[in-house]
């Protein structure tokens, strides 16, 4: 799809001053040309008919009409809009290039229904069936003149900023600057899209993460795009919507680098590897209600909270994290650790508490999972699911994770769990899923109570789709 901008046309001093004659003259032909629709689309065809023949090589749909002068002299300002590849993105720029970009969203509505141990409902609370959005965005994201831009908002529940930022393209080759609101560099299912993950919720893991906060970034690729890098400094806290964030402390620095040693076939076999870490401060005057906290559910969004180590008066907190994936044609597995260290302000030993998973996938279609830049991207279909003859399977996935989380150290009773969750993914094409997964829980001393122990069994679907 086309749309052209054209530039003012000028008005004649004649044409201001045309006779009422000429004017009833000109609302009855535009009457007319309303009241005869099949003509106007006839016309219609025939100038699209020469648009694709132009654009791809074909013959032209035959017109039998005068050929029409065009007065209209399109400049560089002209706007094209259009899509590509197949995704269904929505693209546009200028006839220049100085101006690029997208406009895009993604909608996931979740189905969750469970149920969970007496002796565990007692410390969580109860579990609910339930449905949700789980995330309803809107984002526009480009360049002007080679500067970077992305503007997204989430309507799932409050309204919310969940990106915001410049990027400059520079100062080394192959890199950028990024400043704004933007999610950080720590671990590779993190670092993936809640577009491309595997599973309708991420690992635990990423609970010890801080997401999207406010910064500045370095990132870039080198070695022929082998090695990917980031690393940033942010505050550590959001306070609204708007992304206000004051306070004494409450800095973070974080990095992160993953390698590809070994690759064939561009990305239907790899192996990558990588490494990621951050320092953050806390503001030391807290009141209670404010301290950092870690109560995570598991793997599901609408559970309850299965682990937690309430309140902790910290002034600091490091994280170290290992991560590793292998991708050959239609399997792929991966695997990540990481700990994240409360330095407490009342002295004493500092509570290290651990998460890891590791998880497979296999396309019994025969696709595999795109990689790039140190991330996985969009799993496109062989054949589409369609309407009618032309319509193929789509792609099918089954997929199986292990993980766990430990919040029990150095006198901190935060609980452990494990989790073995079971997906089935339905890609009818490149930007249209469906997911249904199983989750199976084990706690130990749920919500920091000693002896309260036991299970949860949770079944979710998703349907999802991202333009």
């Amino acid at each position: 799809m086309t749309i052209m901008v054209a530039p003012e046309q000028s008005v004649t001093d004649s044409a201001v001053q045309m006779s009422v004659g000429s004017r009833l003259l000109s609302v009855l032909m535009g009457t007319i040309v309303l009241l005869s629709p099949p003509a106007l689309f006839a016309q219609h065809h025939a100038t699209q008919g020469g648009v694709h023949a132009q654009e791809h090589g074909g013959p032209p749909l035959k017109n039998t009409s005068a050929p029409r002068q065009d007065p209209i002299q399109h400049d560089s300002d002209t706007l094209t809009l259009y899509t590509s590849d197949g995704s269904g993105k929505l693209r546009f720029e200028s006839a220049d290039g100085d101006f690029q970009g997208r406009i895009g969203g993604r909608i996931m509505f979740d189905y969750t229904a469970g149920g969970i141990d007496e002796d565990v409902e007692v410390e969580t609370g109860s579990m609910e069936d339930g449905t949700e959005f789980r995330r309803a965005r809107l984002f526009t994201e480009g360049t002007l003149y080679d500067v970077g831009y992305k503007f997204q908002i989430e309507f799932a529940g409050d309204p919310d900023i969940a990106d915001m930022y410049l990027k400059f393209p520079f100062p080394l080759p192959r890199s950028n600057i990024r400043v704004g609101k933007f999610k950080e560099d720590l671990s590779l299912v993190e670092r993936t899209s809640s577009k491309y993950m595997t599973f309708m919720a991420r690992p635990m893991l990423t609970e010890f993460t801080g997401g999207r906060d406010l910064g500045i970034r370095l990132g870039g690729e080198a070695a022929e795009g082998d090695l990917s890098y980031g690393v940033g400094f942010y505050r550590d806290t959001a306070d609204d919507a708007l992304g206000t964030s004051q306070g004494d402390g409450d800095y973070k620095g974080t990095g992160r680098v993953a390698y590809v040693p070994w690759s064939r076939d561009g990305t239907r076999k790899l192996v990558h590897v990588g490494a990621s870490g951050s320092v953050a401060s806390i503001d030391p005057d807290l009141p209670p209600a404010d301290q950092p906290e870690e109560a995570h559910e598991p793997e599901v969004h609408l559970a309850p909270d299965f682990v937690d180590t309430g309140p902790l008066d910290a002034e600091r907190t490091t994280q170290f994290g290992l991560e590793s994936a292998l991708v050959y044609n239609s399997f792929s597995v991966h695997a990540e650790f990481l700990q994240k260290e409360y330095g407490l302000d009342t002295g004493g030993s500092d509570p290290t508490f651990g998460s890891w998973y590791v998880a497979g996938s296999y396309f019994l279609t025969g696709e595999h999972r795109p990689y790039d830049g140190g991330e996985f991207g969009r799993v496109t279909p062989n054949e589409n699911a369609r309407v009618g003859d032309t319509g193929g399977l789509g792609a099918w996935q089954i997929a199986a994770r292990y993980s766990t989380m430990d919040l029990n150290d150095s006198g901190v009773a935060g609980g452990e769990v494990e989790n073995v969750a079971l997906g089935v993914n339905w890609y009818l094409n490149p930007s249209v899923r469906i997911m249904a997964n199983y989750v199976f829980a084990n706690v130990e001393d749920a919500a920091g109570n000693t002896d309260a122990d036991g299970t949860g069994n949770f079944f979710s679907l998703r349907f999802q789709i991202d333009f």
